[in-house]
């Protein structure tokens, strides 16, 4: 690897990989790239290394700092590295204690002042492009502004450190060297389990089809073969974005990149968007079903019913896209009974032949998730310092044990994956 030592903000993904069961570098975040455009416009310089996705220790980041001689080092706090980070921010200010700290994400958003106390100089709650070079000149906390996706610059990808032919890319693997771009910010729904308080509750901001063309065209030149649109729900949201998608997708069509995203399942998809998408080069779509329950669906503010699944698995299938779905085990008052529900639903899809493969995951709890204060409040868990990792169960919940959510979690991933 090698970059030059004349930059002076140096972002830097915090190293959790030894902590971590699932794998550390599928993707690179999506947000350095284009903060270190906004900066570069404004006449700073920067880079991105990804401490995490190179398994680096405090040894290598410390030597990194020594030589480039950062005047600043930026963060992306998210829940699961908010201890990591904490320690590499007391270490970088007990051997670097004239760098300026600063940091933002879904979990500065919810949680600044922890950050702050814990020794950043200024914190940015919200998105961070239009206030980045505020933050490099103020303390405290900064409240970030919305921004217009068409009128920031373009990425800056050859800042980034590993190059992305490193990273493994995220399931269900197709192409590789895989990247990643969000077209989209801003979600209409509000899953009780969200843990997304930048987007949640928003009205959507869509990127142009001219201005996704040109960043697409830009990532191909990269020798990217295949691109993740990564955005929670980008098709089945609303039929205002589902048909934006077209437009997106008879411009992207003649570039030559296939795709994968995410979608939300729901009655008022039409089959033209779902053959846009795979004229347009997209291979498979992630639906979130979570539960197969009607009771556990409502609870969990999804917003769709059992019918909308099964429609959008069957219109996905019947256009040749790759349906991966995604569910949840230990959900809100999900007992036996609905359980069953999701498991006998989940094995008549399979045997029609509407799923593929996907993901089984436990109920979350994360900050900025209107989960989080139920818990609390109902006594599910005491300690507000706890880590709540995705793939196991960590709640004590009154409706089933950890040990039967983890039963029913290799229940179905066996009727998912078999």
């Amino acid at each position: 690897m090698y970059f030059s030592m004349k930059e002076k903000i140096l972002f830097l993904n915090t190293p959790i990989w030894n902590l971590q069961s699932i794998p550390h570098r599928a993707v690179r975040s999506t947000a350095p790239p284009l903060l270190i455009s906004v900066l570069r416009k404004a006449g700073y310089e920067a880079i991105f290394i990804d401490a995490d996705a190179l398994e680096w220790t405090w040894n290598e980041i410390k030597i990194t700092i020594r030589e480039m001689k950062p005047a600043v080092i930026a963060f992306t706090a998210f829940y699961n590295n908010r201890y990591s980070l904490l320690n590499l921010i007391r270490s970088i200010k007990h051997d670097f204690p004239n760098i300026k700290i600063i940091s933002g994400g879904p979990f500065a958003t919810t949680n600044p002042d922890f950050l702050l106390k814990g020794g950043c100089d200024s914190v940015c709650t919200g998105e961070g492009e239009l206030i980045i070079e505020e933050m490099l000149n103020k303390s405290g906390k900064i409240i970030g502004k919305q921004v217009d996706l068409d009128s920031m610059p373009l990425p800056s990808y050859e800042s980034c450190f590993p190059e992305e032919s490193y990273y493994s890319g995220a399931g269900p693997y197709f192409e590789k060297p895989e990247s990643w771009l969000l077209i989209t910010r801003g979600c209409l729904h509000k899953c009780i389990f969200c843990s997304n308080p930048l987007f949640s509750g928003q009205v959507p901001r869509l990127m142009s089809p001219d201005r996704v063309y040109e960043e697409l065209c830009l990532i191909k030149s990269r020798n990217i073969r295949h691109v993740y649109l990564y955005s929670d729900e980008l098709v089945g949201s609303s039929p205002i974005e589902d048909k934006w998608l077209e437009k997106v997708c008879e411009k992207i069509s003649s570039i030559g990149l296939t795709y994968k995203t995410q979608g939300r399942c729901n009655r008022k998809l039409q089959e033209s968007t779902l053959q846009a998408m795979k004229e347009a080069g997209f291979k498979a779509v992630g639906w979130g079903i979570e539960s197969m329950s009607p009771k556990v669906l409502k609870l969990l503010h999804k917003g769709i019913e059992p019918e909308d699944v099964w429609n959008t698995l069957r219109l996905s299938k019947k256009v040749g896209l790759y349906n991966w779905i995604f569910v949840m085990v230990g959900c809100l008052d999900e007992t036996n009974e609905d359980f069953e529900i999701t498991k006998t639903e989940l094995i008549k899809m399979k045997k029609e032949g509407l799923i593929d493969k996907g993901q089984v995951s436990v109920m979350i709890l994360e900050p900025g998730a209107p989960l989080w204060e139920k818990a609390f409040a109902e006594g599910w868990v005491e300690d507000k310092q706890f880590n709540s990792p995705h793939f196991e169960p960590c709640l004590n919940v009154p409706w089933a044990s950890k040990e039967e959510i983890s039963k029913r979690k290799s229940i179905l991933w066996g009727i998912i994956n078999g």
